[in-house]
């Protein structure tokens, strides 16, 4: 259907007055709260409707970058790497401490800087709790101890989860 250059400029105004809307609504909700999943996907068609009333080509979808970083205490050799697999998660793929770095509260500081670094960013952290099968290394039971003292909690998928915290 053609629109009137009026006519278009009236569409936009009240599309533009809709995204406000949501946008506030958005800004009130948990970020990882399906309400607001479902608000972030209405407010990407709705700009790409205003694209399409200005007469712009439709938006190619853009990659999506997975980020690794890695954060090292460099006392205890210790290091967690982890990446940020999706908008609102990140994965955290290794926590490994040298033998002779170990006992030293390293991969416990480098965890509260994560789990700030994730508080600050508002983000999820999961884990899948399995240590590695080296001689002297930590267990499994140990391993969720650890963690859940961190604010970790087990996800009904089996692995381990933690919401930011206010």
């Amino acid at each position: 259907m053609t629109h009137s250059a009026d006519e278009r400029g009236g569409l936009i105004a009240d599309r533009d007055a809709q995204i406000t809307s949501w946008t506030e609504r958005l800004s009130r909700l948990a970020p990882h709260s399906a309400e607001a999943a479902e608000l972030r996907r209405r407010i990407r068609a709705m700009n790409a409707e205003i694209d399409q009333l200005r007469g712009r080509p439709p938006a190619r979808k853009r990659k999506r970058t997975v980020m690794k970083t890695s954060y090292v205490d460099h006392r205890s050799g210790a290091d967690i790497t982890l990446f940020d697999i999706s908008d609102g998660l990140w994965e955290i793929t290794r926590i490994k401490t040298p033998a002779a770095g170990r006992r030293q509260q390293g991969a416990t500081r480098l965890l509260r800087r994560v789990c700030a670094d994730a508080d600050r960013d508002g983000v999820d952290l999961a884990i899948d709790a399995t240590p590695y099968k080296e001689k002297g290394n930590i267990s499994r039971a140990a391993l969720v101890g650890w963690l859940s003292r961190s604010g970790f909690t087990r996800h009904p998928e089996g692995f381990l989860i933690r919401h930011p915290t206010a």
